[in-house]
């Protein structure tokens, strides 16, 4: 059975729809509200809905796949849109001018 299917990953995401709800935290890649109405024992595709996102994909990062530590809130359209690329954790500023 695959990781999202199996009773593992259902009680690891519940772990996490708590913890997230329970501090109201926004989406971690758009920043703004979750709609932590939908329960995850109700949700079927619903854009705004929770959806853990796992920090380090899961391609490349197997053994971090059921880790809560490795899981940030997001939106459920924003987490699938991100897919398995990694999260962009630097800025690319332009170097000013010498003066």
């Amino acid at each position: 059975m695959g990781v999202k299917n199996g009773a593992r990953w259902r009680t690891l995401k519940a772990q996490a729809y708590d913890r997230d709800r329970t501090r109201n935290a926004p989406c971690a890649k758009c920043h703004q509200p979750i709609d932590y109405t939908i329960t995850p024992n109700e949700y079927t595709y619903r854009p705004n809905a929770h959806e853990p996102d796992h920090i380090k994909p899961r391609s490349t990062h197997p053994h971090l796949t059921y880790e809560l530590s490795n899981l940030r809130p997001s939106h459920a359209s924003c987490n699938r849109s991100r897919g398995d690329k990694p999260i962009e954790t630097t800025h690319r500023w332009e170097q000013a001018e010498a003066w």
